[in-house]
């Protein structure tokens, strides 16, 4: 069975903890090419967002394991150019997937009334009079986040839900139900090694305290509240017009 996983620090920490025969197979891609992947390999299983269920609804999603944050640690950061009021463009860098593209729209519409138009960098040399969204690594880069806004904490705010940023999924539902038995308590090994500073990764020392001291905020077992902010995220295209249907995940 392959384990199709993005490229951040929070699916690294993720992996580190997963059985070693699983580890084995997690092959390391972007977001986006997740579901497609999925979709070329039935018997795999990866880290999707929840808005990858909008075109693919016949995927089975764990109830149990995920990427869910109640707080300020984030995938995502917001930089705003200094001195901007009003906003009509958006620019998206670094591991982009369908719910960045999404939401960013969205968050604009709620906190500023304002129909943003939504640009993909390819380079972030270039940023002048830009407000962006950064995903991914590039965020700990050089220590780029001290100067962001957690995206994360600003959508729990705007759902008053946890914000469920990945969740597991595959197209055979005994994948995933074995996956949740096998990766029972992933959360707790999780915070256990964090707690004691046991980094596998070579992150700077700051890095490694600002996870430490914020990691009550990041979830990866499931809870009630968790399942129900998927559900709200998926639902949020729908009430704002961006689809014709509400999409139903098919948990496990």
């Amino acid at each position: 069975m392959k384990l199709f996983f993005p490229d951040n620090i929070y699916s690294k920490l993720l992996a580190d903890h997963l059985p070693e025969i699983l580890k084995q197979n997690i092959s390391v891609i972007p977001s986006s090419a997740i579901p497609s992947e999925l979709r070329k390999d039935s018997s795999s299983a990866g880290l999707i967002t929840p808005t990858d269920i909008l075109s693919a609804e016949d995927l089975f999603i764990s109830s149990k394991m995920g990427i869910s944050f109640e707080g300020i640690l984030s995938n995502s950061y917001l930089y705003f150019y200094p001195g901007q009021k009003d906003f009509d463009t958006v620019s998206l860098y670094g591991d982009i997937s369908s719910l960045e593209v999404i939401l960013s729209k969205l968050f604009f519409k709620e906190n500023y009334n304002t129909e943003v138009q939504v640009e993909i960098l390819t380079d972030i040399k270039n940023t002048e009079g830009k407000n962006l969204l950064v995903t991914g690594k590039t965020n700990f880069s050089s220590f780029r986040y001290n100067d962001g806004i957690s995206f994360a904490e600003e959508m729990t705010d705007m759902l008053s839900l946890p914000y469920v940023n990945f969740i597991l999924a595959s197209f055979d539902r005994k994948i995933i139900e074995d996956l949740n038995l096998t990766c029972s308590g992933i959360g707790s090994k999780v915070y256990d090694s964090v707690e004691k500073n046991l980094f596998s990764d070579d992150l700077a020392l700051e890095l490694r305290e600002y996870i430490r001291e914020n990691i009550a905020s990041l979830v990866y077992d499931l809870e009630e509240q968790d399942i129900d902010g998927i559900h709200q995220l998926i639902r949020l295209p729908y009430f704002y017009g961006l689809v014709d249907n509400i999409a139903e995940p098919k948990l496990v």
